[in-house]
């Protein structure tokens, strides 16, 4: 049974897991899922299901979850949110001397 937790209050916040397993920061919230980003330079994410939540005391996210069994919610990587991308888009006229299209080349007959 998931925990009645408002899940916006738990993003950036420190995850926890049985015994007291540092789980790392809460990066996002999905439909069904938490994911959990852990490191600095060598990042690791989990995609952890909203149901094994237990409680959250206004700063740590406690979930039923083990380190026996945490690797098999990691993920290999993680796409970027929307604002992500939105960030790391340029203007399509910007620079390279095409005025941003496509320049083909002509064959001839």
């Amino acid at each position: 049974m998931e925990a009645e937790i408002n899940w916006e209050d738990v993003k950036k916040k420190e995850a926890r897991g049985s015994g007291d397993l540092d789980l790392g920061e809460v990066h996002e919230i999905e439909c069904s899922d938490i994911i959990v980003e852990k490191g600095i330079i060598d990042k690791i994410f989990y995609r952890i299901p909203k149901s094994l939540a237990i409680n959250f005391d206004g700063h740590v996210l406690h979930l039923n979850i083990s380190k026996e069994n945490l690797k098999k919610y990691e993920i290999e990587s993680l796409a970027p949110s929307i604002t992500e991308q939105l960030e790391s888009t340029t203007e399509i006229n910007a620079g390279g001397g095409s005025s941003g299209g496509i320049q083909m080349e002509d064959k001839g007959p």
